[in-house]
């Protein structure tokens, strides 16, 4: 039994690891049936490294097609290489009688901290992974707007969950998987507005499926990422939060990728250590979770009622500002736009428009303008917006 010891111990602590539920949020979403390559075994550099395959082929759809022959597009395969996050934990001493013969209830109660450690920091690594680093059409942030005092923070309401799914439907997110990780400030936002959300939170702890609200799978974690008050990035990973918030994240299932690596113990036996007979063993585990592409991935951020994370957008000027005709081209310059939803010409809708790399915006006009002075203006996804007079002049 004693020359079993270490085999079973690292065995059980690997199954703790690979099936503890303490992400509900992840569960259901499978592991990537990629191999996993360790790099430099035993070494100071040894890495667990996995490769990713990415197809970035989305052809375009002809409707009513009458022209041909069709238009070939090229696919693409290829795969990225991805090295796992790296936990390990300090080693703990185990006398003889604590380990020889254990049963999985004494060797769980002595690893414990280990896997509680390891398991905390790498949930937390993940859902800090799968939230939008800033603002953006494919990863939108929105802001809370609940009624609060001066300089108090803003509480989650209904209203912008809403705002969080037009942002996932303008991005044409699939509606089936869609999930919400709420912060534990926003978890209870929803449960003092007991007459909504109350009954449905509580019955989830109390063993129910997830709810579904705005069209979300809501969940809760107690270690979001907290995002700068100042400028609405999402904080680096192990920054100090300060006084800033935790943000709650959403993400659609499919575009996550998860994978497990190895775990390996590390163990010195009593016998080599005559003047305490104690035996040291800690561990070391791979793990990475994270998003896909840099898109169906959000959050939802508080603020304070006296001041906002995300900028407004402001237009500096309409290119060319007159003579415009039906169909024309016009670039917006100005600055806040990379969260933009939508661009008006008075009252109607650009025909389309784009961010560029530049931080403007290239816009068609809609058809129908009158002549005369409107307004063009441009609202991003948290929902503030900024105005700019120019002539139309068919």
């Amino acid at each position: 039994m004693a020359g079993n010891f270490p085999e079973v111990w690292l065995h059980r602590v690997t199954q703790n690891l690979t099936t503890a539920a303490q992400a509900p949020w992840l569960d259901g979403i499978s592991e990537l049936d990629v191999p996993v390559i360790e790099l430099g075994e035993g070494s100071d550099g040894e890495s667990n490294i996995i490769q990713i395959p990415v197809s970035t082929f989305e052809p375009e759809v002809l409707i009513n097609n009458s022209s041909y022959p069709i238009d070939i597009e090229s696919f693409t395969d290829s795969t990225i290489p991805i090295q796992l996050d790296k936990y390990q934990t300090k080693a703990t001493s185990i006398t003889d009688d604590q380990a020889i013969g254990a049963a999985y209830d004494r060797i769980d109660a002595a690893t414990r901290t280990h896997t509680t450690a390891i398991s905390k920091k790498k949930y937390a690594r993940a859902i800090w992974a799968l939230g939008p680093a800033s603002d953006g059409v494919d990863h939108p942030i929105v802001e809370t707007t609940g009624e609060a005092a001066n300089g108090e923070r803003r509480p989650l309401v209904y209203e912008d969950l809403v705002a969080l799914k037009k942002a996932f439907d303008k991005m044409e997110c699939p509606v089936e998987g869609r999930r919400l990780v709420l912060s534990t400030d926003h978890w209870n936002d929803l449960l003092l507005d007991r007459k909504r959300f109350g009954d449905m939170l509580v019955n989830y702890n109390s063993g129910g499926a997830a709810p579904v609200i705005a069209g979300f799978k809501v969940y809760s974690y107690v270690n979001n990422p907290y995002y700068d008050k100042s400028s609405g990035a999402r904080l680096a990973w192990g920054a100090s939060s300060g006084t800033n918030y935790q943000a709650s994240i959403a993400f659609y299932e499919e575009n996550v990728a998860k994978r497990t690596g190895m775990t390996k113990q590390y163990f010195q036996a009593a016998k080599d250590d005559p003047q305490n007979q104690l035996n040291l063993l800690n561990y070391r585990h791979y793990y990475i979770a994270l998003p896909k592409r840099n898109k169906y991935i959000g959050a939802i951020v508080s603020v304070d009622s006296d001041g906002g994370l995300i900028p407004a957008p402001v237009i500096t000027s309409v290119l060319p500002d007159e003579d415009h005709k039906d169909s024309d081209t016009v670039v917006i310059a100005g600055t806040g736009f990379t969260g933009a939803t939508s661009v008006k010409f008075g009252t109607t809708n650009a025909a389309s428009y784009q961010v560029d790399s530049d931080n403007s915006i290239t816009a068609v006009l809609p058809t129908g303008l009158s002549n005369g002075q409107i307004n063009v203006t441009v609202t991003t996804a948290s929902g503030v917006s900024d105005a700019f007079a120019v002539t139309i002049a068919n």
